[in-house]
């Protein structure tokens, strides 16, 4: 049996070595942009859910508190993968963002995807409500 040449030889040793050292760097790369993108989608959705408590806060008559699902649909324009639900007390849906996706689906995923971010609504003290954001 002929044995291969030195340069072949290195030349073969070169190329594994490089393929090892790019997959290599090719995965830790994609971990770490993943990790990125997914904090940076926590930290976009935890500026939605202050966006939405600071209306509520805001909200202290029934008039106010009767113009805050339009005030939110304005808030919450130019998002057209962000599901917001905003429950009451009891648990039921107060407000559900609308346009291009369903109710039904947005309730479902905001208050069931383990990516959504949840806060309790509260107004001196007491527990108002919640609202739940996720991204289709």
């Amino acid at each position: 049996m002929k044995t291969l040449s030195l340069t072949t030889r290195i030349s073969l040793l070169f190329a594994a070595a490089a393929s090892l050292v790019l997959l290599t760097t090719g995965f830790f790369l994609t971990q770490v942009v993943e990790r990125h993108l997914k904090e940076e989608d926590r930290v976009e959705l935890t500026g939605k859910l202050e966006l939405i408590q600071n209306l509520f806060k805001h909200a202290y008559s029934q008039k106010r508190l009767d113009l805050l699902p339009r005030q939110l649909d304005d808030a919450l324009v130019g998002h057209p993968g962000l599901a917001v639900v905003v429950t009451d007390a009891a648990g039921g849906i107060w407000f559900a963002t609308s346009g291009l996706i369903s109710r039904a689906r947005c309730c479902k995923t905001a208050k069931s995807s383990p990516k959504a971010v949840r806060q309790a609504l509260c107004r001196n003290g007491h527990r108002r409500g919640e609202v739940s954001a996720a991204w289709l």
